[in-house]
């Protein structure tokens, strides 16, 4: 509370007064004539208690109407924390994809920019304004005045980009070193709002939030798509699989998914969500002619729509790459592929190996291999760092020493002993991925036939190591196993795989090696995030860091830096990729690949803080300097309360006219008394 005229408040000094008068009555005698002293006996000691206490009574009411008056003559008042008559104000005005919900009263967008005008109109004419959005543009650090603010306003629209609301307030304290207002305008998505980070007492900025409740808050998104198994060639079937999800709490009935490949409908389901389900959808196609295709996956949603479709790209290899490096040439392995067509098979011995075309091959199997060199350990390890696939078949007597010191520099399990055994495998993990769609119904029928062993290598074990098991045999060993490793991968088997093994007669031999192959291909990712400053991985051999490289698009043409990773070389954008679809990864007039870029689903679930929630934020942590527009109230009106005082004098004149009252009650009290 604080005072227009204090010093009128010296005359509080005045109280003494009535306290001096009231003591020196308490110690003045008065004497009283009686016709006879048996009178003295009608007088009642209750009646000069009661007396007692009235006094005190009458003394406090004067005392408290006395100061009443005084204070009321000082004009006391409560002046507000916030001054929004300041002359620098900053408007942010949250535009996210979550801003085209629609309320009772519009499109919340709409809102957001009709209320910020509401704000400037009902500001000084001479005060500065700097307008934010999302984008943060180097337009918005430009101080701006009543027009053209509200000009920029109208032309704001929704864009893939979130803030968080600390990112707003750490933004707003780079525009002026001098003392400002900043309204907050937004409908605080959870997902971008994190209300605790924003706790500030800085005496130079004002935060003001300005709610808006409602939405329809019903949402149905499509979160990603993958392959599980790898992309076989032109005319083979392909299966994508597709997360959905129901972001709101109603059941949501009959959406239909559809899979465009090359603007043609491939396919199309259609599935029910129950509330907040998150489900997996199969959409099943085929490649037919073409190196690089163009998918889109679509449902219909309203309102949100950013997050109705997924653009995917799938690229193709016209040949799987196979290299065997032979001890002992496998005759099996070469008669598996050296006639199929989609398979472009060489061998090579490990004295002479061409390093060279090395570089291309999508899997590499080293069979027979008695020791390895540490040139070509290197190799193999820097091979499979970026993304190559390796089996490794070991000889019937191998160099354990040297053989360990191989599987350590590729971080597998080391070979512990040689045993001699005839076993059957008879353990197969289908679940692995080189069985997908191997089995009728993920079923072992239980009269197959299995293949026997004559020897294998035992491990020794490994902690802290991730591997997924093929195959075992009946006494429990390990007989194929498959460690992932960087962005490539390594099949090891126990035993050697030579004429005289069953397994290299089996069917199991086939399908493990030409399922083998498939996953070998280096699939491409689907497509990239916008906003996730996310490299595009392209095969070493593809790039020349001298050449330019574009992504092109209908509205746009992006020059891509080369980046050199470890192992890895890559095309970064610089998070220019503004709007999401298709492009053309381009070197010169070359088309190189074609890229899809899709929104980022932060925002599918549109959930938002309460008001309740905020108020409640705003009182546990006792900020000084952040408020709540209250929603009952116009912005002009909720403008007036924040920024002007509350005068309290004449609450203390109705204080005073109270205690004057009981004053007189008090003394008519008394008189009464003394008449009895």
């Amino acid at each position: 509370m604080k005072y227009q005229n204090p010093q009128i408040l010296y005359f509080l000094f005045a109280l003494a007064i009535p306290i001096i008068i009231h003591l020196f009555n308490l110690r003045k005698d008065k004497i009283v004539y009686f016709s006879d002293v048996k009178f003295l006996y009608q007088i009642f000691t209750s009646k000069k208690n009661k007396k007692k206490l009235y006094k005190i009574i009458l003394l406090i009411s004067r005392l408290f109407a006395i100061s009443s008056v005084i204070i009321a003559f000082s004009q006391p008042y409560i002046s507000s924390n916030i001054k929004l008559d300041n002359k620098n104000i900053i408007l942010y005005i949250d535009n996210s994809f979550s801003t085209e919900d629609i309320t009772e009263d519009g499109r919340k967008l709409d809102i957001f920019k009709q209320k910020s005008i509401e704000i400037i109109e009902n500001s000084k004419n001479n005060a500065k304004f700097w307008i934010l959005t999302n984008s943060f543009s180097s337009n918005e650090n430009l101080m701006k005045n009543k027009e053209r603010s509200i000009e920029y306003i109208q032309e704001i629209k929704s864009i893939n980009i979130e803030r968080n609301k600390k990112e707003v307030v750490d933004k707003s304290k780079t525009l002026t070193n001098e003392k400002s207002t900043l309204f907050i305008i937004s409908d605080f998505q959870k997902t971008s709002t994190n209300l605790y980070d924003m706790s500030t007492n800085d005496s130079l900025i004002n935060i003001i939030f300005v709610y808006t409740t409602g939405g329809y808050s019903e949402n149905i998104s499509i979160d990603t798509s993958y392959i599980e198994s790898p992309i076989s060639l032109i005319g083979n079937t392909t299966e994508i699989i597709t997360e959905i999800t129901n972001n709101g709490g109603n059941n949501r009935d009959n959406i239909t998914i559809s899979l465009i490949l090359n603007d043609i409908l491939k396919t199309q389901k259609i599935t029910n969500l129950l509330p907040y389900q998150k489900k997996k959808i199969k959409l099943d196609f085929v490649i037919d002619n073409k190196k690089t295709n163009k998918g889109v996956i679509s449902i219909e949603d309203f309102p949100i729509k950013y997050d109705n479709q997924l653009f995917f790209s799938i690229s193709l290899q016209e040949e799987i790459n196979i290299t065997q490096i032979y001890g002992i040439e496998n005759k099996n392995i070469s008669k598996l592929y050296e006639d199929d067509e989609i398979i472009n098979y060489n061998k090579e011995s490990i004295n002479n190996i061409d390093y060279n075309s090395l570089e291309k091959q999508n899997l590499i199997i080293l069979n027979g291999i008695k020791e390895f060199n540490s040139g070509f350990i290197s190799y193999i390890n820097n091979f499979i760092k970026s993304g190559g696939t390796v089996c490794i078949i070991p000889a019937e007597n191998v160099n354990i020493n040297n053989y360990n010191n191989f599987l350590v520099k590729l971080n597998l399990e080391k070979f512990d002993e040689k045993e001699e055994l005839e076993l059957k495998i008879s353990k197969i993990n289908i679940k692995h991925n080189i069985f997908n769609n191997v089995f009728k119904n993920n079923k072992i029928e239980d009269n197959i036939y299995l293949p026997s062993i004559y020897s294998y290598y035992t491990y020794k074990p490994k902690y802290n190591i991730v591997k997924e098991n093929i195959f075992k045999l009946e006494n429990g060993k390990e007989f194929l196993n498959e460690y992932p490793k960087e962005k490539g991968r390594v099949f090891l088997f126990s035993s050697s795989l030579t004429e005289k093994n069953p397994f290299t007669k089996h069917s199991l031999f086939v399908t493990t090696f030409y399922n083998m192959s498939l996953h070998s291909l280096k699939t491409n990712k689907l497509y990239y995030n916008i906003n996730g400053d996310e490299k595009i991985e392209i095969p070493t051999n593809n790039i020349k860091s001298k050449e330019i490289y574009h992504l092109k698009s209908k509205y746009s043409d992006i020059i891509c830096e080369h980046v050199k990773g470890e192992y890895i070389e890559y095309l970064s954008h610089h998070n220019q990729i503004i709007n999401e679809g298709h492009y053309e990864l381009t070197k010169e007039d070359d088309l190189i690949d074609n890229i899809s870029f899709n929104y980022n689903r932060n925002e599918s679930n549109l959930e938002n803080y309460t008001k309740n929630e905020i108020l409640k934020f705003i009182n546990k942590k006792e900020t000084n300097n952040i408020h709540l527009f209250k929603e009952n109230l116009t912005i002009e009106n909720n403008i007036d309360k924040l920024s002007s005082s509350e005068d309290l004098w004449k609450y203390f004149i109705l204080i005073a006219l109270v205690f004057f009252g009981l004053e007189i009650l008090i003394i008519k009290k008394i008189k009464n008394e003394v008449t009895y």
